[in-house]
């Protein structure tokens, strides 16, 4: 499960209040091959709007109708700028579906 399989939806979980159906994506990888990892990156976002809107989520999780729908981004990796400029695109096309979509980098310990 992670950004390289685009056709996987890599997580599935509910907030503890079930106020928010979160889908997760794993990307392990880090920058090195740029514009690679910002094509992987866009097309399992794709994907992943694609099992929302193709009905497939609420066919797998029904209790998720009316809950806050969250795509959220967990990488290992600190994002470089064209990145963050690349989720902040397609934060405007999920906004426009009804789905957020978030970025968490690596926690610092």
């Amino acid at each position: 499960m992670s950004i390289e399989d685009p056709n996987l939806i890599d997580f599935l979980s509910t907030s503890a209040d079930q106020a928010e159906e979160e889908l997760t994506i794993s990307d392990h990888l880090d920058w090195t091959m740029l514009d690679e990892h910002l094509r992987m990156l866009q097309e399992k976002v794709y994907r992943y709007l694609d099992f929302i809107a193709d009905g497939d989520l609420y066919k797998n999780r029904p209790q998720a109708k009316g809950r806050r729908l969250v795509i959220r981004i967990r990488a290992a990796h600190h994002a470089p700028p064209a990145a963050m400029s690349l989720i902040e695109k397609l934060r405007g096309i999920t906004t426009s579906d009804g789905v957020d979509l978030e970025f968490r980098g690596p926690v610092e310990v």
